[in-house]
Parts: structure tokens; C-alpha cells; sequence
């Protein structure tokens, strides 16, 4: 039981040190993950909330007041290269 109480106090640092590393640029507004093209950051009050894109869209960095996902070949991610794995669809649930 110690053994799992530990790793879950471990696992939950990490996430914590993962949310800190991002400082928002501005008190308000949404910036681009550093790393991962389809992440980016809300900032409200200098306080970050991480959000991600839709499944095949990027986020569109271009101007920080807008909230914006666009398709791959619209943005130019540069150095961030990195997307999450694509979700696999269920056609059992398409109609």
C-alpha cells in the first residue's frame, strides 16, 4: 500500500512540475506550447491552463488573443514539432 501512495504522490509532482514550467508571456491571452504544436495555454492573470486541439488541428499562434486551431498546412509549427497520438475512430459509433 506505501508502494502506491508513493507513486501516486510521485506521479502527481510530475504533473505539477509539467503545468509550472509553462509562464505565460502576458497577464491574459493563449500561447503556444514551446514543444507541441496542437498544445497551447490559456492565460488568465498570469495563470496557465493547458489545453489541446482538437484531433488533427494545430494551434494558430499568430495572434495571442484568439483562441484558434487550425489544419497543419494553415500553421507553421517551426521547432514545435511534436503532436499527441490521434485517437482511434470508432465506427461503431458513426451513424
Amino acid at each position: 500500500m506505501a508502494k502506491i501512495m508513493i507513486c501516486l504522490l510521485f506521479a502527481a509532482l510530475c504533473c505539477q512540475m509539467a503545468f509550472a514550467e509553462f509562464k505565460c508571456p502576458n497577464k491574459s491571452g493563449y500561447y503556444a506550447d514551446p514543444e507541441q504544436c496542437d498544445l497551447y495555454y490559456e492565460c488568465r492573470n498570469g495563470v496557465p491552463k493547458e489545453k489541446l486541439c482538437k484531433d488533427g488541428l494545430v494551434f494558430n499562434d499568430k495572434n495571442p488573443l484568439y483562441e484558434r486551431c487550425d489544419f497543419p498546412f494553415v500553421v507553421q509549427c517551426g521547432k514545435r514539432q511534436y503532436l499527441r497520438k490521434l485517437r482511434p475512430y470508432s465506427l461503431t459509433h458513426a451513424h
